[in-house]
């Protein structure tokens, strides 16, 4: 049996596949993060990751952190 000869394709095709796999779940990571998420559900890594970066990444901000919300909340009952 002869011994078998590999061209360059060979060697880059799973490079290339990991490649195209890599940026399919990182679009269908944006879309869901971008369109399916509501603006009072929990932030998000995508979120967190650019506030620390000074980023708006995900849905619109609401001024404050849900930290504060929780109190502003609080304080309206007591106040009602």
């Amino acid at each position: 049996m002869p011994k078998q000869e590999f061209e360059t394709s060979d060697y880059v095709a799973p490079l290339c596949v990991a490649a195209v796999f890599a940026a399919v779940v990182f679009v269908v990571a944006v879309f869901l993060n971008f369109f399916c998420i509501l603006k009072d559900d929990d932030e998000t890594v995508f979120e967190k990751m650019g506030q620390r970066n000074n980023l708006r990444l995900g849905r619109p901000n609401s001024g404050f952190s849900k930290k504060e919300y929780k109190i502003v909340s609080d304080e309206k009952q007591l106040i009602n």
